[in-house]
């Protein structure tokens, strides 16, 4: 799996993905991990991960000092293009809207574990289907396939 991690807090971006190779190590599901801060750097970088773990509040750019709950927006694009989606978020309104939406969500501070295990529940075959075949008709990952996003 090719992990996106959108974060604007830095040390906690890195430290979240420190722990998540760790757990990882004996299993190999997470094939990289790119770390961005904003909005604008996460839909830019999107189509070239398999799964996305997104906090609910971040800028919109680097240039925007404005912090707003566009993790929305990102999950919508996300989902079109049939990449898996955690909200891992402290902010309930975030959290109230992923659940109502049927989007995986987790609240600040989860363990890694929780973390882990929200990110790989599709099953390690949803992140080993061909980016070409995930375009179809289905979207290449099975718990998208079952509940589709409302």
């Amino acid at each position: 799996m090719k992990l996106l991690i959108v974060e604007d807090n830095e040390q906690l971006a890195e430290i979240t993905a420190r722990l998540l190779r760790s757990i990882d190590q004996g299993t190999r599901c997470i094939e990289t991990i790119t770390l961005v801060g904003d909005m604008e750097a996460a839909i830019a970088q999107l189509s070239q991960h398999d799964a996305v773990l997104c906090d609910g509040r971040f800028p919109l750019s680097q240039k925007t000092p404005v912090v707003a709950e566009e993790w929305d927006v990102v999950r919508n694009e996300a989902w079109r293009r049939g990449i898996h989606f955690v909200l891992y978020s402290g902010c309930i309104r975030s959290l109230n809207g992923a659940r109502q939406s049927q989007t995986p969500a987790l609240s600040k501070p989860a363990t890694v574990e929780e973390i882990y295990t929200t990110l790989t529940r599709v099953g390690r075959s949803a992140f080993n289907v061909p980016r070409s075949a995930s375009t179809g008709a289905g979207t290449g990952n099975a718990e998208m396939e079952a509940n589709p996003p409302v």
